[in-house]
């Protein structure tokens, strides 16, 4: 292999490594909250629904759960994550199924007048890569 052909070849691989994270379409998994206000101290259900052909791993319970908030015109980690024990037990999503749990809106990571989503990592059963998953947008109200 001539050595000119290395560049190019780490990068096919980057732009391939980063299009794997990115989940849209039909053939997706989808995080969504049940509404898209909330004010501090109320519960939300979030569901995860497989719209692949394949089905996808995740951790019981959702967990990790990550939040970022949106500062400006991007989006940053508002806590490391819910502060909760996981279990290391992988479940599986078939396509066509979804799972659902809750959350509690509390002080920190969530402030009034703040607009956040939450992240969850899922993994592809078919090629054992991880995906990242984002919820739709929601806001802290006063």
């Amino acid at each position: 292999m001539s050595i000119r052909l290395i560049p190019i070849i780490l990068a096919s691989l980057a732009v391939v490594a980063c299009t794997d994270l990115v989940v849209v379409g039909h053939d997706s998994v989808e995080l969504r909250t049940d509404r898209t206000a909330y004010a501090l101290g109320e519960r939300g259900e979030l569901t995860l629904s497989n719209r692949r052909r394949d089905e996808v791993g995740f951790n019981r319970g959702l967990c990790p759960l990550y939040v970022e908030e949106r500062i400006g015109g991007g989006w940053r980690s508002a806590a490391e994550q819910f502060r909760e024990v996981c279990t290391l037990a992988l479940d599986e999503l078939p396509p066509g199924r979804s799972t659902v749990r809750s959350f509690r809106i509390s002080s920190p990571p969530f402030r009034p007048g703040g607009e956040y989503r939450l992240v969850v990592g899922v993994e592809d059963r078919r090629t054992a890569e991880a995906v990242v998953v984002y919820s739709n947008a929601f806001r802290v109200e006063d």
